[in-house]
């Protein structure tokens, strides 16, 4: 977090609000790009405009035992009140979990929801697995029209290391970013390296990354 601090206080003293994250990952923190509220109440607003503001919708969040998300559990409290307060013609009548984005869970979950609720107009995906897999059932069960999205898709962020020790093969101050598929591009300012990796595969296995980076990044070194 060191190496980050002075950025932000220079943002803040320009006037730019700004929030960090720490990320599970050691030795790196996650900067994000906008404030939880922010971020919910735009992912509702979305949803609410194409639903005229009224109707039943669901709430789909990531898989339950997904630990290692915990800012979605506050996206899912936020959301959830600034719709009652905002929107009090739309009727939340459920919070749906998905999977890991490839799993039998998200394969059936848009025809079970509509099973479950066939007045069901519209649904927030507050994770990027779910926002991307689910909207082509929508398609196929030909409801384009009726049956309204709203999602957190894939964005930018950025791990920047603090200890040596735990960087993989990457020097203090290294930034580096990591995509769905397997894609991962990273610079070291103080080894005077930058590198992407295309692995391409969904989901990408941990135990290829694992094994394929350390050893190009310190190679890279």
């Amino acid at each position: 977090m060191k190496q980050v601090l002075p950025a932000l206080a220079r943002a803040r003293a320009a006037g730019i609000a700004t929030l960090s994250y720490e990320l599970r990952s050691p030795g790196s923190v996650w900067v994000n790009q906008a404030a939880p509220a922010q971020f919910a109440q735009a992912l509702a607003d979305a949803l609410a405009s194409q639903m005229n503001q009224q109707g039943q919708f669901v709430i789909v969040s990531c898989l339950r035992s997904a630990g290692a998300y915990p800012i979605v559990g506050t996206f899912l409290k936020l959301a959830k009140a600034y719709i009652q307060r905002r929107y009090p013609q739309m009727q939340r009548v459920g919070v749906a979990y998905g999977d890991l984005g490839n799993g039998d869970v998200d394969t059936h979950l848009f025809n079970r929801l509509m099973r479950a609720h066939p007045q069901l107009r519209g649904l927030i995906f507050l994770c990027p697995g779910e926002a991307d897999n689910q909207p082509p059932l929508l398609v196929q069960a030909n409801k384009v029209g009726e049956v309204f999205t709203a999602g957190n898709g894939f964005g930018l962020g950025v791990s920047i290391v603090e200890d040596t020790a735990k960087g993989g093969g990457r020097g203090v101050g290294a930034f580096a970013w990591g995509g769905a598929y397997g894609t991962e591009s990273w610079a070291d300012p103080e080894l005077g390296v930058a590198a992407a990796m295309f692995i391409q595969m969904q989901p990408a296995p941990g135990n290829v990354k694992s094994g394929m980076c350390r050893p190009i990044r310190i190679r890279s070194a």
